[in-house]
């Protein structure tokens, strides 16, 4: 809920032990005055249905969207949220929280590969700027990137882009495949990313993009951050994506 012009954490719902139907409190014992109240939905979990009860007397009604902007964030399971302890804990919905901005998660598990379809779902979709995060490897970056790019480029001329370098995973540490998988792709990305920053000056490459400490305390299995990791990766990214933003005058 809203408190102060700050968005501050209420409850959550507890789904029951088994089955597909579940009910739960939310928050209780509240005092009287109107709310203005946010709710995230299962990051996983398929919701077919959702309804909302409030007490006898009280009143509950759809309000303006609370939010300046939007921002679209394509991304692979670590943009959706694999790792986190509730919904509403990725980079994307704190971004929202902190800035005032929609970031909308688009984030696919076991994709965001610069696939032809992700290009062209972005291309139809009306939005201030695009945050793109890639997880392919060195080839695809090499085959796709660009096309992937002029297919954006063909619907918004001038949106920003912004490209994040993927993480340096952990699962790296003491196998030798994954890692230099990981060292070309993100060789990839960066040769790849500097050719089209020569060609487009609204594109922009955060490198690190998803930085998580030297700690090795920030994931959950290796790949996917945790609370902690989304968190590190916000002090880095929040202050240079808001800085971008507000050269293009998306405040």
């Amino acid at each position: 809920m809203r408190r102060d012009g700050k968005w501050v954490f209420a409850g959550v719902g507890v789904p029951s032990k088994s089955g597909t139907q579940h009910e739960a409190p939310v928050v209780e014992h509240m005092d009287t005055t109107m709310k203005e109240c946010l709710l995230y939905l299962p990051l996983f979990d398929e919701v077919k249905t959702l309804e909302i009860g409030v007490d006898a007397g009280a009143r509950i009604e759809a309000a303006p969207n609370p939010f300046r902007h939007r921002i679209v964030v394509i991304g692979s399971s670590i943009t959706h949220g694999t790792g986190l302890s509730r919904p509403g804990m990725a980079y994307p919905a704190r971004m929202s929280r902190m800035t005032g901005i929609e970031f909308v998660n688009l984030g696919y598990s076991g994709n965001c590969k610069l696939q032809p379809e992700f290009a062209r779902l972005l291309a139809e979709t009306d939005a201030d700027a695009f945050d793109s995060f890639s997880n392919p490897s060195a080839q695809q970056i090499e085959e796709r990137l660009e096309p992937f790019v002029a297919t954006i480029r063909a619907a918004h001329p001038t949106t920003p882009l912004i490209f994040l370098q993927t993480e340096v995973r952990e699962s790296r540490n003491f196998n030798d495949k994954i890692r230099k998988f990981e060292d070309d792709k993100r060789a990839a990305s960066e040769a790849g990313m500097q050719r089209l920053l020569k060609q487009d000056k609204n594109i922009y490459f955060l490198n690190p993009g998803m930085p998580l400490g030297d700690d090795h305390d920030a994931t959950v299995d290796g790949v996917h951050p945790s609370d902690l990791g989304h968190g590190r990766i916000l002090e880095v990214i929040r202050p240079q994506i808001v800085k971008i933003l507000k050269k293009h005058d998306i405040r």
